[in-house]
C-alpha cells in the first residue's frame, strides 16, 4: 500500500499545479486554495467542532459531498440525525466554494471545511484532529487516499453512490490505484440497480451493495401545491447551448410565453445577456426588477434571468412548468425533483446519466393509476417537440394536473433518505 500511496501522491503533485493555476484565475478557487493545501489544528472549524465532541457523548461523524447538488443531500441527512440526536457533532467537508459559502450562509450550525488535497499527510492529519469513528461520502467521490487512511481506524459508507458503465470502465483501466480503495469501502448505497450491477461487475462483493436512492429526493419536500403562477416555463440550472434553445423556443411563441432563466453559473450571466441583446430580446433581472415582474401581465412577454443563488426552489414554484437543465447538453442533468417538489412538470433532455435515479422515478409508470393521461415528466428531443410539450402543458391547465403526478412520484422516491438513515443506524451502528 505505501508503494501505491507514493505512486499516487506524486501523480497528486502534478496535477496540483492545475489547481495552483487556475486560483489566479478563479476568485472560488483563490478563496480556498489554503485550505486545500493545509490543515491546522487551529483553525477555527476544527476546534468548533472539538469543543462540541467534548461536550457531546458522541465522537461524531465525518461527511464528505463535493458540490452544491451533493451538499444539499448531505444536509437532508444531517437534519435527520440532528431530529434524534440534537448534539450529535457532525464535520462536513466540501469540494467547491459554491458548496462552502451557501452552508456558511444557510446552515450555520454545521462544521464546513473544503476538503484538503487528497495527499496521504494532509488526509491522515485531518483523519487525527477528527477523530470519529465513521465516515460518509456521497455519491461520485471517489479518493483513495481520503477511503484508503480514514478505513485504517474507522468505517467508510458510501451514499447516494453513482457508477455508471462509463465509471466502470474507467476504474478498470486504473485497478492499481482503485481496487483496493473500493475494497475498503464498508457498504454502498446505490441509487439504482444499474449503479449496483456496475459495482458488482467491477468487483465489489454483492452483499456490500444496497439500492436506496437519492438522499436529494427529500429536499424541500414541504413545498406546497399553487394554481397561481407568473411564468410559463422556468429554466432551471441551465448550460451554455440550452440558453440558445430557450431563446428559439421564445421566438417559436413569437414572444408570447412567459420563461425564466437561471443558469447553473452566474458568472456567465454576462454572456447570457449579450446573447440576448444580439437578437433583441428584452429582458429583466430577479434581483433588481422582483416587484415589476410579479405585476406584469401583457405581450411580448421579457425574459428573466434570474441572478440570485439559493432561489431557485422557490422559482420553479412560481411557474406552471419546470425544465431543469445540463440534460440538452452533454452534463448529465442536475436535481430533476426540484420542479416536482413544487408539484410542476418536469421536463428535461435525453443527457440525464447523473440523474438516473431521479429520471427513472419521474418516467416511471404510476402502477396505482388506472388512467395514465398525465405522466409528470417528459424528455426533450427536439426543438419541435419542446413546443409541442408546452402547448399542451399549458392548455386546459394540463401542467396543473402534471404537476401532481411528479409530485407523487417525488413523494415516493422521497422515502431514500429514510432508507438511508435507517440502514446506518439499525444495520451498522454508525450514528455513535
Amino acid at each position: 500500500m505505501k508503494f501505491r500511496t507514493t505512486i499516487y501522491d506524486f501523480v497528486l503533485s502534478i496535477a496540483s499545479i492545475y489547481v495552483i493555476l487556475r486560483s489566479i484565475f478563479d476568485l472560488g478557487h483563490r478563496k480556498t486554495i489554503e485550505y486545500r493545501f493545509k490543515v491546522s489544528f487551529d483553525e477555527e472549524v476544527l476546534m468548533n467542532f472539538k469543543e462540541q465532541q467534548k461536550k457531546s457523548s458522541f465522537k461524531g461523524l465525518w461527511i464528505h459531498a463535493a458540490s452544491v447538488g451533493e451538499v444539499l443531500g448531505a444536509i437532508n441527512l444531517i437534519n435527520k440525525v440532528r431530529e434524534e440526536y440534537e448534539n450529535y457533532p457532525i464535520f462536513l467537508t466540501v469540494t467547491n466554494y459554491s458548496a462552502l459559502n451557501l452552508v456558511k450562509e444557510k446552515y450555520p450550525y454545521i462544521n464546513v471545511r473544503i476538503s484538503p488535497f487528497d495527499f496521504s499527510w494532509l488526509i491522515s492529519k485531518l483523519c487525527k484532529i477528527l477523530d470519529v469513528p465513521n465516515m460518509i461520502i456521497v455519491e461520485a467521490e471517489y479518493w483513495p487516499n481520503l477511503i484508503n487512511i480514514f478505513s485504517e481506524n474507522g468505517k467508510v459508507f458510501h451514499i447516494s453512490t453513482r457508477f455508471s458503465k462509463k465509471a466502470l470502465y474507467k476504474y478498470k483501466k486504473f485497478d492499481f490505484l482503485f481496487k483496493y480503495m473500493f475494497e475498503r469501502v464498508t457498504a454502498f448505497f446505490a441509487k439504482t440497480k444499474e449503479d449496483k450491477d456496475n459495482l458488482i461487475e467491477y468487483g465489489i462483493n454483492e452483499s456490500k451493495v444496497f439500492i436506496i436512492g437519492d438522499i436529494k429526493a427529500y429536499q424541500n419536500s414541504d413545498r406546497f401545491y399553487s394554481e397561481e403562477s407568473i411564468f410559463d416555463l422556468v429554466a432551471g440550472s441551465t448550460h451554455k447551448g440550452e440558453e440558445s434553445i430557450l431563446i428559439n423556443l421564445y421566438f417559436k411563441f413569437n414572444k408570447n410565453i412567459s420563461i425564466a432563466i437561471a443558469p447553473r453559473h452566474l458568472s456567465r450571466l454576462n454572456e447570457i445577456i449579450s446573447e440576448l441583446e444580439k437578437v433583441n430580446i428584452d429582458f429583466l433581472l430577479w434581483s433588481r426588477d422582483k416587484d415589476f415582474i410579479k405585476k406584469r401581465n401583457k405581450s411580448p412577454k421579457p425574459i428573466i434571468l434570474i441572478d440570485t443563488m439559493g432561489e431557485l426552489s422557490s422559482i420553479y414554484a412560481l411557474g406552471k412548468i419546470g425544465f431543469v437543465g445540463g440534460t440538452l447538453e452533454k452534463i448529465g442533468g442536475h436535481n430533476l425533483f426540484e420542479p416536482a417538489i413544487c408539484a410542476r412538470p418536469v421536463l428535461f433532455g435525453k443527457y440525464y446519466q447523473r440523474q438516473s435515479f431521479m429520471a427513472d422515478s419521474l418516467l416511471s409508470e404510476d402502477k396505482e393509476s388506472s388512467n395514465n393521461k398525465y405522466k409528470g415528466a417528459y424528455v426533450i428531443e427536439n426543438l419541435d417537440q419542446f413546443y409541442d410539450i408546452v402547448i399542451y402543458l399549458l392548455k386546459d391547465n394540463n401542467w396543473f394536473e402534471e404537476g401532481k403526478v411528479a409530485r407523487k412520484k417525488f413523494e415516493y422516491a422521497s422515502g431514500s433518505l429514510n432508507r438511508t438513515y435507517n440502514l446506518l443506524k439499525d444495520e451498522f451502528n454508525v450514528f455513535v
